[in-house]
């Protein structure tokens, strides 16, 4: 049934041996078996077949309905996510998110990975939780297959194939299920190896095509971190593999500057997405060259927990004792950043791969690989290499251990993949795969679930939306005060304080920051009051009550959605207030007025501000008004805003530090405010050359190698 056959004939040497140099290059001139080529739909067959299975198993809860919390998930995920599946559905694609805060650039944050393919399907056509699992599921089937793919390139038969995709899959991943971006940009890591390889032995378009396309893809899928190793793990696979390639020397000559290339052209595909989020950096808490607004040095995994490779249970034998934190001590970093556990087989099969390897280039290159990543997880280098690009952006130096989990797990592979040949039974072969694959399974599964943050819950937060009594009361035109960063806008409403990673300054910085006199647990001054008033806050929602604030109680009990998001129990309600004198989003100011003006106590019946509608990309704002004066909006005054008034394009001011404003005259006006950046314009020209520029790069390069072999 499933294919365990060695990639070479059993013949004892290295010419035998998949990841010798005899068994690389293309079909013609190199050692890849002829075998593998023909077995190569079957083997395809069974191994997206099985990943499909592996991800079934594995993530079974999602596949069922459940949902996972924990993490990051409901404090940045799904906040995203919401905004953007709701605009999808109604026709919109969502350049600016006006919930987080006073709004902030969802394209060039990345995480909502805008433009991302699987994103546009899927949100667009399912609900957000039904989105987010299939997304989740497929990227990890993804996973499997690209790298069983790449291994395949190698000449490995499908058994060790399969090992070599679950252990590094498997093994690196699932501990990270808090993290979206992990494996759905993950996935991608080996599909670009597999262009590359192929490129380098084969010369082949579509090798080169698929260098651009997948790094393309891995960037737009948002937060840059894994793309930024894939291209480390490029620039030390390429040059190695190149150099050790044998044969049709003259004609490969240039694929090295080629892969080059093509990897240019794949930063140039996300370039829509790359070019908005450059000028978000620049504008950011991180813009500062020299200021350091984020520890590079957060997320490694510290010189003596790095024993957890082979004693893992006397690292994490569970989490709920505190026993792992008491092992990490003060060290910066959690359980999930500093795991780095490859499994017991995978690890001794890599250690004999590289003692038994003579002439085995790649068995080395790979090797080179690992030591790379295993000195980078530490984050020793911080102080040294802390200002290189790249270096100097991502925190996590644990991530690097991605890097080494690949590694293991080709070493692994070839390993199994030499005592498979060994062995002529076709069912013996079988017993030996399977046996290896369900140890390491299990082996693996207990050390990411006893330190993963994310659980799956049968009734996740998400699915109770439609039941959220304050979603009810709350639009979107209000904004809300409360804890849990982010996560009170899945009720449809804007939400202070922001969680970003990467965020514009004036959320970061005086005075446009929410105060450091705010207190859960103290009076509301009055200087805090009016600095809520002027940022467009309309209500606070409280854990505890709180009547001597100058607030008026809404609601207060038990609401389905928020409970669950605030961890709070049955008998614990929580207090939805409004804000006394609130501004709300939009509010109309006299030509000599001021802002404290307008909060003043006037009747309702008089506000100028008739309605506000807000959109993905647009806010709507009709005022009527005796006299002349300035309509203030309180959303975040941002490159690629633009203020149109009654159809006539005009220019508006900043106002309070951060916000928007416009002058109009007396009487009735539509005040509209468009956005459209022209970062996104720029970034859409470039991906769209840049596709094309590969398309005719690899058809140039592949007529001219045609000609050359003519000749």
């Amino acid at each position: 049934m499933v294919d365990n056959s060695p990639a070479a004939p059993p013949v004892a040497g290295p010419a035998s041996t998949p990841g010798s140099d005899a068994a690389s290059g293309d079909a013609a001139s190199s050692g890849i078996n002829r075998k593998v080529l023909r077995s190569f739909d079957s083997a395809v067959i069974w191994l997206w077949l099985i990943a499909v299975a592996a991800a079934a198993v594995r993530w079974w809860p999602l596949v069922s309905g459940e949902g996972l919390v924990g993490g990051d998930l409901y404090t940045y995920f799904f906040p995203l996510k919401a905004w953007y599946a709701e605009r999808l559905r109604q026709g919109e694609l969502a350049l600016w998110n006006p919930l987080i805060g006073n709004g902030m650039p969802s394209l060039a944050e990345s995480q909502t990975a805008v433009f991302y393919p699987p994103n546009l399907l899927l949100y667009g056509l399912l609900p957000v939780g039904v989105a987010y699992n299939a997304s989740f599921l497929l990227h990890y089937v993804l996973a499997i297959g690209f790298t069983g793919h790449y291994l395949r390139r190698l000449g490995l038969g499908l058994g060790a194939t399969l090992f070599g995709s679950v252990v590094f899959v498997y093994g690196w991943f699932p501990a990270r299920s808090c993290l979206e971006w992990a494996i759905v940009t993950g996935a991608w890591l080996p599909l670009v190896l597999w262009g590359v390889e192929g490129f380098l032995a084969g010369g082949r378009p579509r090798h080169a095509i698929t260098i651009a396309l997948a790094l393309g893809m891995q960037l737009l899928a948002g937060h840059f971190n894994l793309a930024f190793i894939t291209l480390l793990v490029v620039a030390i696979y390429a040059p190695l593999r190149w150099a050790t390639l044998t044969g049709d020397g003259v004609r490969r000559s240039g694929r090295l500057v080629a892969v080059a290339i093509f990897v240019c052209l794949g930063l140039g595909v996300a370039a829509v997405q790359l070019v908005p989020t450059w000028e978000l950096k620049s504008r950011s808490q991180r813009r500062g060259t020299g200021e350091r607004s984020h520890d590079v040095s957060y997320g490694s995994v510290p010189a003596w927990y790095l024993p957890q490779a082979v004693l893992p249970w006397a690292y994490y034998p569970d989490v709920a004792t505190g026993f792992l934190p008491q092992r990490l001590g003060a060290s910066n970093t959690n359980q999930v950043e500093a795991h780095l556990y490859f499994g017991m087989l995978p690890l001794v099969l890599a250690v004999v791969a590289i003692i038994a390897a003579r002439r085995e280039s790649l068995v080395w290159i790979w090797f080179v690989v690992a030591l790379t990543g295993l000195m980078l997880v530490p984050g020793w280098w911080s102080t040294s290499m802390g200002r290189l690009p790249g270096f100097s952006f991502f925190t996590g130096p644990g991530r690097y251990g991605v890097m080494a989990q690949l590694a293991i797990a080709v070493l692994a592979a070839f390993s199994l993949q030499r005592l498979l040949s060994r062995i002529q039974p076709a069912a013996a072969r079988g017993i030996v795969v399977f046996a290896a694959l369900a140890f390491s399974w299990l082996d693996l599964q207990w050390a990411s679930r006893a330190v993963e943050y994310a659980r799956p819950v049968p009734a996740p937060p998400i699915a109770l939306r439609a039941s959220s009594s304050v979603a009810r009361l709350l639009k979107p035109t209000d904004r809300v005060l409360s804890v849990n960063q982010n996560s009170v806008t899945l009720t449809g409403a804007a939400m202070l304080p922001v969680y970003l990673g990467l965020g514009p300054a004036e959320y970061f910085a005086a005075p446009t920051r929410l105060p450091d006199a705010f207190q859960w647990n103290r009076p509301l001054s009055d200087e805090v009051a009016e600095w809520l008033r002027q940022a467009g806050v309309t209500h606070v929602l409280a854990l505890e009550p709180h009547p001597d604030w100058p607030c008026d109680l809404v609601w207060s009990g038990v609401d389905p959605l928020l409970h669950r998001l605030l961890g709070r129990g049955p008998h614990e309600p929580i207090f939805l207030y409004r804000l006394a004198g609130a501004l709300g989003r939009a509010y109309w100011l006299p030509s000599t007025g001021s802002a404290e003006e307008a909060s003043g106590s006037r009747p309702r019946d008089r506000r100028e501000i008739v309605d506000v509608v807000v959109r993905a990309n647009r806010v709507t704002v009709r005022v009527n008004s005796a006299a002349a004066g300035r309509v203030v909006l309180t959303d975040l005054d941002y490159p690629g805003w633009r203020v149109i008034v009654d159809g006539h394009t005009t220019t508006g001011k900043r106002a309070g530090g951060m916000f928007r404003s416009v002058p109009v005259g007396p009487g009735s006006h539509t005040v509209e405010w468009r956005y459209l950046p022209t970062s996104a314009i720029w970034g859409g020209i470039i991906s769209v050359l840049s596709v094309l520029a590969a398309v005719v790069a690899s058809r140039m390069w592949f007529k001219g190698r045609s000609t050359r072999a003519e000749q």
